[in-house]
């Protein structure tokens, strides 16, 4: 259970975080930064829980974690279970902490959506991807959070203009209780479940003479 509650509020937390930040930087000016400190909140977080949960925060990472064959079927929908719950609940507080005229009045549909579909099939890839090659059994390592949150960092500021950076689907959810995002954009954002797909699958055909990191 420790898990679950740990990614429950790991996803909490990374949620409010980023609709707390992105719509008080349009008011204070902070625009471009705001991605950057995105970024240096996942990876906070990451080092946070990863010793417990994995630290996934994210439906796109627990499927390539799964299709890595990291944790189970069961586990993997009780992860996104939790995930959701936790951004949900941050939706809502963040909709009662900010004041009318910080949040969005209408959400807009993209502007182009094939392009915002590639954006984030590619962004939600190199995630993946790079959580899968430094989150190991151990945590031998001491730069994983770091990796994972500038991996975000530098494809927002790469395709943020385009697609949002997301690659995140709980953050595109979430987004619609704010009013930054919008149902008919949801096929957009399911690109973060191929890309991610696409990294666990790519990552055992690099790494199957290696051995296999499991049951995080």
């Amino acid at each position: 259970m420790k898990k679950y509650i740990t990614e429950g509020i790991g996803s909490f937390f990374y949620t409010f975080i980023v609709w707390m930040t992105i719509p008080t930087g349009f008011v204070t000016g902070a625009g471009m930064m705001t991605r950057l400190s995105i970024g240096i909140s996942f990876a906070i977080l990451v080092y946070a829980g990863a010793s417990i949960s994995g630290a996934h925060y994210n439906p796109a990472i627990t499927l390539a974690a799964w299709v890595q064959k990291r944790i189970s079927s069961k586990e993997g929908f009780i992860y996104v279970f939790f995930q959701l719950l936790g951004a949900l609940l941050a939706a809502f507080v963040v909709v009662n902490l900010l004041k009318l005229e910080q949040l969005p009045q209408e959400a807009k549909p993209l502007t182009n959506g094939i392009k915002a579909l590639v954006s984030e099939i590619l962004g939600t890839f190199l995630l993946a991807f790079v959580y899968l090659k430094v989150i190991t059994k151990k945590l031998d390592n001491s730069y994983y959070g770091l990796a994972i949150g500038l991996t975000i960092t530098v494809m927002a500021y790469s395709v943020g203009t385009i697609s949002g950076g997301v690659f995140n689907p709980i953050i595109f959810i979430s987004g619609v209780i704010i009013k930054w995002s919008i149902w008919s954009d949801f096929w957009i954002y399911i690109g973060c479940f191929l890309g991610a797909a696409f990294a666990g699958y790519s990552y055992n055909q690099l790494n199957s003479n290696n051995k296999k990191l499991v049951n995080l």
